[in-house]
């Protein structure tokens, strides 16, 4: 089980909030993740509309000086579209294995 106490205040309140109401012995790092993820995506959509470039384009426009400051920390996406800037590790994995895991 991941350590939440790395997390912000939010993110915390969040997962008391949603295991009461919806998990039993569920991994609350997921669902902090899975919340997030809904809530970049609705953002994105709002911003974009349908228009699937502008979409993709709505991930790049997060940059290490203007971060995103999501359910559990704040971060961008590089212009590949990967994520950079969470302050916690949840598997490392190097040459298909498994190297560092929390």
């Amino acid at each position: 089980m991941i350590n939440l106490g790395a997390l912000p205040t939010s993110a915390n309140d969040f997962v008391k909030e949603f295991e009461k109401k919806f998990t039993i012995n569920a991994d609350p790092l997921w669902a902090v993740l899975e919340a997030e993820a809904m809530s970049l995506a609705i953002d994105a959509a709002t911003q974009a509309g349908d228009n699937g470039t502008a979409i993709k384009e709505y991930f790049t426009n997060f940059s290490a000086n203007d971060l995103r400051d999501g359910l559990f920390g704040k971060y961008y996406f590089n212009p590949e579209r990967d994520v950079h800037g969470l302050g916690f590790l949840v598997y490392e994995i190097k040459d298909g294995k498994l190297v560092n895991g929390k």
